[in-house]
């Protein structure tokens, strides 16, 4: 019982349950009964029999059955009881079973997974610590699915995951794509199309951001690519800002700036071993054309400035980005910028 994902299996029965094949559709039923006692034995297991909860539930369950065949048979109304029984890890694997639906090589699916994953959308319970996997399992599939209501209710969940974890989201997010393809970049944008999201996704960023990419571990050097794969992320988000986006951005331009003027001095003063360390994590992590790293930092801070100030002059021209070319130089151009 334990071994048991009831989520999994509720959401794939689920899928199946609106079937053109009568005889499939009755099966389906049947097993989402079997399935839901499952479920209600569980949670009864756990409350005492004095329990009024029990004795709820009891009677509950006593109601359900009556009605079973017409609950079973149907995506919206199978969604909304099991719903309220899951717990929130368990919901969780049921929506992304449903993302799982959406791919394109079943359209029946595909709006049965709109369906549910809608239903299960509204007044959700998210799960921290399945967060991560779900951040992880919606990359995976999103690349699989084309059909724009789908598109919508699946960048809903990743906003909704964002606005109640957003470091766990930034994070997972920065680790599933180091050099942010279209899958992740299209994921970034859907984020920052959220005002309110985008005050809590940018700081999460920036945190990542402030971190050194080379850090000692004792005798040996440890690196991660985390604040390289933020500084991609952001330049996607600074290609095309929306409005509300490119206003927060303005806001927390000093801070930014201040981060990626960091990562620009970092990656100006890496020694041959440090390089060497960062090529040989990057063929590790399957990373085929990264970006020299100094040229990726300079690119997004030149972005970010244009984005900021409508400026590109002080970076272009002679006094900007050759400044912080040259070893000799490196000091007086990030003290120029910081002014």
């Amino acid at each position: 019982m334990k071994d048991l994902k009831f989520g999994q299996l509720a959401g794939c029965f689920t899928l199946c349950c609106s079937d053109p094949c009568e005889a499939v559709c009755q099966w389906v039923a049947e097993g989402l009964l079997q399935l839901y006692a499952l479920v209600m034995q569980q949670k009864c297991r756990t409350l005492n029999v004095d329990n009024p909860k029990y004795q709820e539930l009891q009677k509950e369950w006593g109601k359900d059955k009556l009605f079973w065949l017409a609950w079973f048979s149907d995506v919206g109304n199978a969604t909304m009881v099991f719903k309220k029984r899951l717990r929130a890890d368990e919901q969780t694997d049921f929506i992304l079973m449903a993302i799982e639906g959406m791919r394109n090589d079943n359209i029946h699916k595909t709006k049965c997974a709109i369906c549910m994953l809608r239903i299960m959308l509204r007044n959700p319970v998210l799960d921290l610590l399945r967060a991560p996997t779900a951040v992880q399992l919606t990359y995976k599939f999103l690349e699989h699915i084309t059909d724009p209501r789908a598109l919508r209710e699946v960048f809903r969940y990743l906003c909704l995951l964002g606005n109640a974890f957003p470091e766990e989201v930034v994070r997972t997010l920065l680790s599933c794509s180091r050099q942010c393809n279209s899958t992740s970049a299209s994921m970034w944008r859907a984020m920052m199309g959220d005002s309110d999201l985008a005050t809590k996704i940018l700081p999460a960023l920036q945190s990542v951001l402030l971190e050194h990419p080379l850090c000692p571990g004792g005798p040996a050097t440890k690196t991660s690519l985390n604040p390289f794969a933020a500084i991609s992320a952001l330049y996607e988000i600074l290609k095309c800002p929306t409005p509300d986006c490119k206003q927060t951005l303005r806001e927390m331009y000093p801070t930014l700036s201040i981060a990626l003027l960091c990562q620009i001095s970092y990656t100006r003063h890496f020694m041959p071993k440090e390089i060497e360390i960062y090529w040989r994590t990057c063929i590790q992590q399957k990373m085929l054309t990264p970006l020299v790293p100094f040229r990726s930092v300079l690119r997004t801070y030149k972005a970010l400035l244009c984005t900021s100030h409508n400026s590109e002059d002080l970076i272009t021209n002679q006094w900007g980005s050759e400044l912080l070319l040259h070893p000799s130089a490196h000091q007086k151009g990030l003290c120029r910028f910081a002014r």
